[in-house]
């Protein structure tokens, strides 16, 4: 069983008492029978228990032979990987009620060591392979602003590594590109703190720049480092890159990104990962760093950089469960390896091997791949992703992406037999009459862009994991044009979604497949066991529009944004299936230029609130108002949002401008069930309300007030002709 010692707990400067209200927390888990933390929101909590902090390591080959000393153990998060990867692990820990829930939590594993105390007070008769520093270095110059504190602790601890040793440290980037958009500095709580350079203090915590991270190496000696960057960050990573090799413009589809405190964000990161790697200028702004250093390799500086990894790229699923959790290696050689995270996920690959083999027997082209002891080895294959190259393409050649789409619906055709229509098992009484095309034996249901490489017009295949029984082609179809959607800038500029819809008669199965699509995320990732982070996942777009909002405008009213619960409605002012609590709507979207504001408007809203749980009322910006009317408002913007903030029946207040003006952008960002309108609708409002369809919303109008309107108001004011 693991051990757990306290010969070393002697240094003044340690209070083997002090508890935290986090070590309190965590410590009801570890000793409860309560291990499911799907619902923790304390984001500390989670941190200490959640299986996603795996991500940083599980991908790295330390050899089952090797010993390990990780350096503040803390809760334990990443010991028991390591107790499962290596021979030996030696964790040191100054608080001893964490190191007795770390001895709790791997009670049953008899090859862990948990030491109470200081590294730098203890002595180990033998030396290890690796040493883990995990956020620990930040605080080791107890916050100073010079390298050298840092690079001395770093030659302190090369005393416990055998030649040739390897030491990995986590530390995070104080120019983070998460910090520019606003989220709270990890160690101060404050917002742009570290850009600032910690003009109130650091709180002994000094994060690093790219620069600095090779000079504290060099000065400590080191004889060859490697630099991986972490996305989204150490702590819950998703993707490990190297100088090798750096993010393509694809990140977008591939990450999530997440943020504890939604406050203060002000855009998703997202968005410019794409711009950062086209400037050369990722390393710079990667949110963490996982240094690998050699100490004492033999031969030269070449030979000791040998020593290091051979890991230029990893993407590991983590959040899956046992059976489909994997990491995707790409190695110096040009080697790419799927491997499986836990032994359950053997059999995995080999229905992962078996579908491939499949269809390349019904002619697709395939990556070739080999599977030998347990995982999948197969060729980095130098070719761009097709859905970069629809990216790069879209803009000059819309009809060359209407052709791909074409050749992938043609693939998917060709990729299994078709069964009888009555199989199909998203069939029911209420939708036989819809166009459901052709019922596939298998329907492959990631033959979509993101799943292959583009080749002198042909598509090669990889990675088709995911395979639906007695399913129809047109899922897969809708798959890939959904996504194309989602992650290609402007798609709807160049190609109308309406013209995939129309052609394949997708119209009336869109939300049908969207709701199947949101079943399938859920359960492939796991959402309700990862219901916390899904919470600080995907930053709210219309409280970062509020956020933005607010650093635009210099009038006091500005707070007004900053609204209080709304007022409850008195049940008799309500209607009737309202006060039932059967509201049709849950939220609801109604933009307006609400100038002059007068009983009209007050009745759209009313009306509008009426229908929906949650309202969000979108007021046009000066610059719009004047773009389509050729005129500015009489009052300007911040007046008008902050008089429509004030009605108890409003929600929430979005900016309206350029960039959310359409409906279809709007419920990009807001996702309302139903968008509301008064009677005078424009000439497109057909197609606005497919669109809306096809996506799962609605449009509802209202017959406006009579006697009443801005123009009749100005006019009486003499203001207008």
């Amino acid at each position: 069983m693991a051990e757990l010692s306290t010969i070393y707990a002697k240094n003044k400067e340690i209070d083997l008492t002090a508890v935290s209200e986090t070590d309190k927390a965590v410590h009801q888990y570890v000793f409860s029978e309560n291990k499911n933390i799907q619902k923790e929101g304390r984001f500390p909590v989670y941190l200490a228990l959640s299986e996603l902090r795996r991500g940083l390591f599980n991908w790295y080959d330390f050899g089952s032979d090797a010993g390990i000393l990780e350096i503040g153990g803390g809760y334990g998060a990443l010991t028991g990987l390591f107790c499962e990867r290596a021979a030996e692990v030696v964790v040191t820990e100054r608080s001893l009620y964490r190191a007795q829930i770390m001895q709790k939590r791997y009670e049953d594993r008899d090859n862990l060591s948990i030491y109470v105390g200081d590294i730098l007070d203890m002595a180990f008769e033998k030396k290890f392979d690796y040493i883990i520093l995990t956020g620990i270095l930040e605080r080791a110059g107890k916050g100073s602003f010079d390298k050298e504190p840092y690079a001395s602790y770093l030659r302190s601890l090369q005393q416990f590594l055998k030649p040739g040793g390897i030491l990995l440290a986590a530390v995070d980037n104080r120019y983070g590109l998460r910090y520019f958009a606003g989220m709270k500095n990890i160690h101060t709580g404050k917002v742009f703190d570290s850009i600032r350079k910690y003009p109130e203090g650091n709180r002994g915590a000094h994060s690093f720049t790219r620069r600095e991270i090779d000079d504290i190496w060099e000065q400590a000696g080191f004889d060859a480092t490697k630099v991986y960057y972490p996305l989204p960050d150490y702590r819950l990573p998703q993707l490990i890159y190297t100088d090798a090799y750096l993010p393509e413009n694809n990140l977008r589809e591939r990450l999530i990104p997440y943020y504890p405190d939604h406050v203060s964000v002000l855009f998703n990161e997202n968005l410019l990962y794409d711009d950062l790697v086209a400037n050369e200028v990722f390393p710079f702004f990667a949110n963490s760093f996982l240094v690998e250093a050699v100490y004492q390799a033999s031969g030269s500086k070449e030979a000791a950089a040998g020593a290091l990894g051979k890991v230029v790229y990893a993407a590991v699923s983590t959040d899956r469960g046992e059976e489909r959790s994997f990491a995707t290696v790409i190695y110096e050689n040009d080697t790419v390896a799927k491997l499986p995270l836990y032994k359950e996920g053997t059999q995995s690959i080999q229905r992962l091997a078996a579908h491939v083999q499949d269809l390349a027997a019904h002619g697709l082209d395939v990556v070739p791949q080999t599977v030998k002891n347990g995982s999948i080895t197969m060729p980095r294959v130098h070719l761009p992703m097709l859905s970069n190259y629809i990216k790069e393409i879209i803009a000059q050649k819309p009809e060359q992406v209407q052709e791909i789409v074409e050749k992938l619906w043609q693939n998917i055709l060709r990729s299994s037999e078709e069964v009888d229509a009555s199989k199909n098992m998203l069939l029911t009484q209420d939708t036989r009459h819809l166009p459901w095309g052709p019922i596939l034996q298998k329907v492959y249901i990631e033959l979509i862009p993101l799943n292959c490489f583009y080749q002198n017009g042909g598509f090669v295949y990889f990675d088709q994991e995911f395979v639906r029984e007695n399913y129809p082609a047109k899922y897969a179809l809708f798959r890939a044009v959904h996504y194309i959607y989602c992650f290609t800038e402007r798609a709807e500029q160049y190609i109308p979604l309406g013209y995939f819809l129309e052609k394949y008669e997708l119209g009336a199965l869109w939300r049908i497949f969207r709701q199947e699509e949101d079943r399938f995320l859920s359960a492939v990732r796991r959402h309700e066991a990862h219901k916390a982070f899904y919470g600080w996942a995907y930053p709210d777009g219309a409280r970062m529009q509020r956020n933005v909002d607010r650093l635009n405008s210099a009038a006091p009213s500005v707070k007004v944004f900053q609204m209080e619960a709304p007022q409850k409605e008195d049940s008799a002012e309500r209607p009737a299936d309202a006060a039932a609590g059967a509201k049709p709507y849950h939220i609801g979207y109604v933009p307006g230029v609400f100038d002059l504001f007068h009983v009209g408007h007050l009745n759209l809203i009313r009306r509008s609130k009426q229908r929906c749980e949650h309202l969000i009322v979108g007021v046009l910006t000066d610059e719009l108002v004047e773009h389509f009317k050729h005129k500015r408002p009489h009052i300007p913007y911040e007046q008008r949002a902050a008089v429509v903030a004030a009605i108890r029946e409003v929600d929430e207040v979005v900016a309206v401008d350029f960039h959310n003006t359409k409906k279809i952008d709007a419920w990009n960002l807001y996702h309302f069930d139903c968008h509301f309108s008064g009677n005078d609708h424009g000439p497109d409002w057909d197609r606005d309300l497919a669109q809306l369809r096809a996506v799962g919303s609605n449009m509802e109008f209202f017959e406006y007030t009579q006697g009443i309107s801005s123009t009749q108001i100005k006019k009486q004011l003499g203001t207008q002709p």
